[in-house]
């Protein structure tokens, strides 16, 4: 966010999908639908500087402890949503 900006982190416990959800959420301009399907490839990246490696290094990692990550953005900012597997049952109290 070349001019600032706001992050914003929530986390969700969604039981009836058996994940727990963290969207990681900021106010800035937003990515370009297009690229959605390569911001997570080694070496892309839209930046002078930087090797591109950093959100494919995280999808890995995430993909070894079979949680999943993918990017929404409106054009006024960009969320990126990660789903950690529930492994043990979650008791929701009503």
């Amino acid at each position: 966010m070349p001019s600032g900006g706001q992050i914003h982190i929530h986390a969700h416990c969604r039981p009836e999908n058996h994940v727990i959800q963290v969207i990681v959420a900021d106010t800035g301009p937003g990515i370009p639908q297009e690229l959605f399907g390569k911001i997570f490839e080694p070496f892309f990246t839209t930046k002078q500087t930087g090797t591109g490696l950093g959100l494919s290094i995280v999808k890995k990692k995430l993909e070894d402890i079979e949680a999943t990550i993918h990017v929404e953005s409106n054009g006024r900012g960009a969320s990126f949503v990660m789903n950690f597997p529930l492994n043990e049952p979650v008791f929701v109290q009503t």
